[in-house]
């Protein structure tokens, strides 16, 4: 991936979009690195969960909220949401704006080849949205690191969830839905046998200690929201965050207030409540950019 050109005396304004709270994950990350960047995320969740929507509808609302978010002067866009990364990220690369005014495009794919790294002999569980699963795209990716995997002894195997993305995104009420799901997306990994959890939809890792505690034996959590953030940093000038400065966070939601009172809770719980203090919060509700 190519150097974006940004000068370097002025702060990189990064967008982030997602259907929910789950690209707050990545957010985190590239808020931990301690990067002086100004940050713009957009929360689609009057449109969630984007795995239960038509690939057209999923495809307008994204390219609406990156039109947005470019109007906004953000100089690189993260597609932090694994549904709109397979399906629209294309479209995007290749918008006029974009292309315009040279801005870096990151999305985000399962952890695929990470477990295909691995040295396990065994069943690899994939868990995502049944679009997600579905996708040609993702099959590609099981595919390739078939090919290319430690241990050629291991495979793979989709659990569709159509219900947790959108439970994460309504706790605390939706509490008992989620501890549901878990129960069933557990059953099914203890009947395979399988050791290796890919979390295939960033508003997994939100209840990553939830998933870390739901089996009796090693079960090791792969997501990929550090190494997004890297991708991100490594694209842009290296600027370093003072010791008092503070970090510019600005929330959007397509849906009411209690959404963003809700980003402002899971950022608070990511990033501890040391470094949430040193953000700098501005927000805005019911944007439909229709």
């Amino acid at each position: 991936m190519s150097e974006i050109k940004v000068d370097s005396g002025v702060r990189p304004k990064i967008g982030i979009l997602d259907s929910g709270a789950g690209g707050l994950t990545v957010l985190a990350a590239l808020i931990k690195s301690n990067k002086a960047y100004d940050y713009y995320y957009f929360a689609d969740d009057a449109f969630a969960p984007y795995g239960s929507l038509s690939i057209d509808k999923i495809q307008q609302r994204v390219l609406s909220i990156c039109d947005f978010l470019i109007d906004k002067g953000v100089t690189s866009l993260v597609i932090a949401c694994n549904t709109a990364t397979l399906e629209v990220i294309h479209l995007v690369r290749s918008c006029p704006k974009v292309i315009e005014k040279n801005i870096l495009i990151v999305g985000i794919e399962p952890a695929i080849k990470p477990a295909s790294l691995l040295d396990y002999q065994g069943v690899v569980c994939v868990l995502a949205t049944p679009i997600t699963c579905q996708s040609n795209r993702l099959q590609a990716l099981i595919n390739h690191a078939s090919l290319n995997r430690v241990s050629q002894s291991s495979r793979y195997h989709c659990i569709a969830s159509e219900v947790l993305a959108n439970a994460i995104d309504a706790l605390p009420g939706s509490g008992s839905r989620v501890d549901l799901e878990l129960q069933r997306i557990r059953a099914i990994m203890a009947e395979l046998d399988s050791r290796i959890l890919v979390l295939a939809c960033t508003h997994y890792p939100l209840i990553k200690s939830m998933f870390e505690g739901l089996f009796d034996y090693p079960v090791q959590i792969l997501e990929p929201s550090d190494a997004v953030a890297r991708r991100v940093i490594d694209c842009l000038p290296s600027m370093h965050l003072g010791g008092h400065e503070s970090l510019s966070v600005s929330l959007y939601s397509s849906g009411d207030n209690q959404m963003e009172s809700r980003l402002c809770t899971w950022l608070a719980v990511l990033l501890g409540e040391s470094l949430y203090q040193r953000l700098s919060l501005a927000g805005e509700s019911h944007l439909t950019l229709d």
